[in-house]
Formats: structure tokens, C-alpha cells, sequence
């Protein structure tokens, strides 16, 4: 069902150097899709990182809908942007991952993500706040949160750079030890990461939890543990790459709304794919403020 109004005024922000090639004609595909009928468009680019925020905070202030033209990162600002808003949310993924993107099965190709803008329907998704700021994929800490850092210091992007990424920093990374506590317990555990998810997956198709549901008010915890033989590097890499990892025995999964993490030395953390803080103390809790997706 087609949005209906008078006039719907949308903005875009686009990410000028985020991912993929697709942006060099999306000002051309906006022009053509949102041209005519009822709706009046804008268009404007970040400059920097975290310029996102503070062009969504003043596009939903005037905007119905503002969309993120960009990747995961880009799209975590224009989430914090448009926080507590009235403002609804667009997505056209022309970053590397687009994890989220892939789980509400949103088109990665920028012209149809930007027609299923204009025809779709509207979506309420949770939100999660990490230490008080929000996300709507994956964060997490330890292993991935160390390959986020590096990927973000790369000169080049993509699928290839982010796994050599990864093989590269694997056979280096010690295993770290973390207390973790949640609504009804408080353990500890040696890890290789603790992602927390909203939605399935890292990006790239690489599902980290297929049991994930954006719309059911709860997070899951993923603890995945140090992996013991070379081999079992390849099978992990399978069981993500078939949606298989809730049945992965390296791979423990804890549903709650609310946890916190203590490590005895510092680790990386990202949030969304995008570098965090090196810290050794995490909270992690479901928000109370949903978002509205178009799509």
C-alpha cells in the first residue's frame, strides 16, 4: 500500500564515500522515482563521520521520511538522528554489509529499494541502545568488534578487504574473558566475541543469529566460544553462511532485554559494525523507542 498524502516530503542522505558505486546515479534515480506525483524531495551528503546524526535530527524536524543512502554505519546515524521523532525511517543499502538491509529483505539494488520506498508499507522495528546509544542490527564486542576497527582504517572496502580482515586478525586474537550478566544470571566465560543482535546478521549474509526477530522486544546474546582446530574456523564460516548458527556448538545463544559485560582488560567494541569504544565495562538494554521503517 502506497504512502497517501497530500505531499510527502522526504529527505536523502547519502553517504558520498560509503560502499558500493550505486550512489554515482542515485541522485538521477531520485530525480526520476520521486519527481512527480505527490512528494518534494531533498538531498544533501555528510561530510564526516557522524554528520549523519545532525542532518537527521534536522530533516525529521520538516521531513516525513528520511531515508539513509549508505551502509550500516551510515544508517545507525540517521537512526540516532530521527530517534524520538515523528519522522519514519528509509533505507536504500549501498554500503559493504547492509546486514539489516538483508534481513528485512530490503532490494540491495538502489533504484528498487528506493521504488519500494515510495509503494511499501510501514514496518515498527525495535530498537537497542549500547551504552546508551542506539542500534538496530548487530554490536558486540571482542573479535568482530577488533575487525570493525581494522576495516574501518582500510583503505579499501568490501566483501574481500573484510574478510582478509578477518583471516588476518584471527590467528593473532587472544581469547578474552568476560562476565556476563542478564535479567536472570550472572556467568562467566572465555570468548572469541559476544555480539548482541537485533537483527540476524553481521552483513554479507554472514548470519550470526537466525533465530532473531526485529519486532519481538527482545535481544540475543551470542557468545561464541574460542574455536579449537583450524577446521573449526571453516565450519563456524558454514553454519553462518547456511543459518545455521543456533545449532553451532561453539555458539551460545541467551535471550533478554537487558545485559551488561565486565572484561578484565580493555577489548574493542563496535556498534553496528561501526568502531566503538575500548572500554572494559558494557551496557546493553532493548529501547523504548521503536523505529517506523518504509519498505
Amino acid at each position: 500500500m502506497a504512502i497517501e498524502s497530500s505531499e510527502v516530503n522526504i529527505a536523502f542522505i547519502i553517504n558520498p564515500i560509503s560502499g558500493t558505486s550505486q550512489k554515482k546515479k542515485i541522485k538521477r534515480q531520485i530525480q526520476k522515482i520521486f519527481g512527480y506525483d505527490n512528494y518534494k524531495y531533498t538531498i544533501v551528503e555528510t561530510e564526516c563521520e557522524g554528520h549523519a546524526i545532525s542532518l537527521a535530527s534536522e530533516m525529521s524536524k520538516n521531513h516525513d521520511i528520511v531515508v539513509a543512502v549508505g551502509g550500516d554505519g551510515t544508517l545507525n546515524e540517521v537512526v540516532r538522528g530521527v530517534a524520538n521523532t515523528k519522522a519514519k525511517l528509509g533505507i536504500v543499502p549501498c554500503g559493504s554489509g547492509n546486514g539489516l538491509a538483508r534481513h528485512l529483505k530490503i532490494p540491495l539494488n538502489s533504484a528498487k529499494a528506493l521504488k519500494a520506498i515510495k509503494n511499501g508499507k510501514e514496518h515498527i522495528i525495535d530498537t537497542v541502545a549500547f551504552d546508551g546509544i542506539p542500534f538496530v542490527n548487530v554490536s558486540g564486542i571482542g573479535f568482530d568488534a577488533q575487525v570493525a576497527h581494522k576495516f574501518a582504517k582500510s583503505k579499501r572496502r568490501g566483501r574481500f578487504t573484510y574478510f582478509c580482515n578477518i583471516v588476518c586478525l584471527y590467528f593473532s586474537f587472544k581469547p578474552i574473558e568476560v562476565s556476563i550478566s542478564t535479567e536472570n544470571q550472572t556467568f562467566d566465560r572465555k570468548v572469541l566475541l559476544v555480539a548482541f543482535a537485533n537483527s540476524s546478521q553481521f552483513g554479507y549474509d554472514a548470519v550470526i543469529s537466525p533465530i532473531s526477530d526485529v519486532t519481538d522486544g527482545i535481544m540475543e546474546v551470542c557468545i561464541l566460544k574460542p574455536l579449537n582446530s583450524f577446521f573449526s574456523i571453516f565450519r563456524v564460516a558454514k553454519a553462518m553462511f547456511t543459518k545455521t548458527m543456533h545449532k553451532c556448538k561453539y555458539l551460545e545463544i541467551i535471550q533478554t532485554k537487558k545485559t551488561s559485560i565486565t572484561t578484565k582488560k580493555p577489548v574493542a567494541s563496535h556498534i553496528d559494525g561501526s568502531p566503538h569504544v575500548i572500554n572494559t565495562s558494557f551496557e546493553i538494554e532493548m529501547n523504548n523507542e521503536p523505529v517506523v521503517i518504509i519498505f
